[in-house]
């Protein structure tokens, strides 16, 4: 029973969302066919879902928006397909304040 609790307790722990090491982006290093690391190092992100907004017509709109209301603090790691809502809230917000 023990051994149970614990493994439900340390599933509850280590899948939790706000874990930073989850909302940092994380980058890996270019290297060449051989395998071997490049004398001219050079770091690239790894791709999320949020990284090209111009894929989907309404993540673009949205993107385009917030570049002509001049806010970028709004670009974080939630999805922005995966939460419309949020989307428009932060949208009403902006209109808001201008």
């Amino acid at each position: 029973m023990l051994i149970f609790g614990y493994k439900i307790f340390s599933y509850s722990l280590f899948d939790d969302p706000n874990n930073p090491w989850k909302l940092a982006p994380s980058y890996n290093q270019i290297i060449d066919n051989n395998g071997n690391i490049n004398s001219n190092p050079s770091m690239i992100q790894i791709p999320d879902k949020n990284t090209n907004m111009f894929m989907d017509i309404r993540t673009s709109l949205f993107a385009m928006y917030l570049f002509l209301a001049g806010d970028s603090s709004a670009l974080s790691n939630w999805e922005y397909t995966e939460n419309p809502s949020i989307a428009k809230l932060e949208k009403i917000i902006i209109e808001s304040h201008i």
